[in-house]
C-alpha cells in the first residue's frame, strides 16, 4: 500500500506537494500530458476536492459543468474540473508518484497563499488518513 507521511505544522495543517494534469482519457496522445505540482491541504471538513481557478486554469483543466456550492452565509455556482490527481510518495521531481484518473474537481473562490487545492473527503475515502498530534506527522496511505 503506497503512502506518504510527513511533518505538519499545527497551525497550517496538513500541506503537501501533489500534481494535477489533464485527464488523461481527453488527451489524444497520452505523452502530452504535463503535471503541473501545487500545494495541497487535506481537509477532513471539505466533501470534494476543490481547487482554485488559477489552478485549474494553469494545468489547463477542462470545464464540465457546474455545481453549487454552500458555505455557512451563502450558495453559489461553481465550475467543476475534470482532470487527474498525482500523490508522490518519493520526490515529486522522480516518477514515484501515484495517479487517480478523472477526477472531480470543484472550484473554490477564495484565495489562500498557503495552498491551491483543498484535498476532501472524496479523496480521503479512498484510503486511510492519520494525523499524529505527539509527532507532528501526517500519513495518507491508499
Amino acid at each position: 500500500m503506497p503512502c506518504i507521511t510527513l511533518p505538519y505544522d499545527p497551525v497550517v495543517g496538513p500541506l503537501f506537494t501533489l500534481g494535477i494534469a489533464q485527464p488523461l482519457s481527453s488527451l489524444s496522445d497520452p505523452s502530452a500530458q504535463k503535471i503541473t505540482w501545487l500545494r495541497g491541504l487535506f481537509d477532513t471538513g471539505c466533501s470534494n476536492i476543490s481547487i482554485a481557478p488559477t489552478a485549474a486554469k494553469a494545468a489547463r483543466l477542462p470545464v464540465i459543468g457546474k455545481r453549487p456550492i454552500a458555505s455557512t452565509t451563502d450558495t453559489i455556482e461553481s465550475d467543476l474540473f475534470l482532470g487527474d490527481l498525482f500523490i508522490p510518495f518519493a520526490d515529486p521531481a522522480e516518477k514515484y508518484h501515484h495517479f487517480f484518473r478523472d477526477i472531480r474537481f470543484l472550484e473554490f473562490r477564495f484565495g489562500n497563499l498557503a495552498f491551491d487545492i483543498l484535498v476532501g473527503r472524496d479523496v480521503l475515502s479512498l484510503g486511510l488518513f492519520q494525523i499524529n498530534g505527539k509527532t507532528n506527522q501526517f500519513t495518507f496511505a491508499w
